[in-house]
């Protein structure tokens, strides 16, 4: 695994009304304020997926950590004080988590028409005109989007970083370094993942059963 990501994928739709107290009690107290600050049942549910995935994770790894172990950047991007790298990403029905021994960024998005002009602002020109000139503008909206994003979540930073990731010759740019994506078409989704250098992807599916016989611990 070491040269290797694995992206871990769940879909909401196998969790049928499930209690999610049940699953909540039992995490960290900062992790359960950072679930009940979403309203919505579905948002609440892509939260705790995304918690309850990587703790199936860990479990399946027989690493030494549990979610309380969990750190925070100044940024709020969630750390383990190991080699073990993660990353955690949903939209819509899809929650994934992609796991490496190395910075690991993922990005997942439903492909949807949307007002590409409300985009200006963090799309360069060359990449706009990229966009305009593809055979499904959409698509390929997303697949710069998530790029980028991917990146970003990599560096921890977000959209907090006042510096633009450039994507040229599918290629990515950062303060002057060059990074590696990988875009993936997943059932009119879209996720890319980012690393430092290039690395061998493995995708892994995860139902209701796999990942609510997690630990405890």
């Amino acid at each position: 695994m070491k040269q290797s990501i694995k992206v871990f994928i769940t879909n909401i739709d196998d969790f049928n009304n499930i209690e999610l107290n049940k699953y909540i009690k039992n995490l960290s107290v900062y992790l359960q304020r950072d679930i009940s600050r979403y309203k919505r049942y579905e948002d609440r549910l892509r939260s705790l997926l995304g918690k309850l995935l990587l703790q199936k994770i860990i479990d399946m790894l027989q690493l030494n950590i549990t979610l309380h172990d969990m750190k925070y950047n100044e940024f709020k991007k969630p750390y383990f004080e190991s080699e073990f790298c993660f990353n955690i990403s949903h939209s819509n029905k899809y929650v994934v988590c992609a796991i490496s021994y190395e910075d690991v960024g993922i990005d997942i998005e439903e492909i949807k028409e949307i007002n590409l002009n409300d985009f200006k602002s963090v799309i360069d020109k060359s990449e706009l005109e990229q966009i305009e000139n593809s055979k499904d503008k959409y698509r390929e909206f997303y697949k710069v989007w998530t790029a980028k994003e991917a990146l970003l979540k990599l560096e921890g930073k977000g959209f907090f970083e006042e510096e633009k990731v450039t994507l040229l010759d599918n290629k990515l740019f950062f303060k002057e370094k060059e990074y590696w994506y990988e875009t993936f078409d997943y059932d009119n989704y879209l996720f890319s993942i980012s690393s430092k250098k290039k690395k061998k992807i493995e995708t892994v599916y995860l139902n209701s059963n796999d990942i609510l016989n997690i630990s405890t611990r």
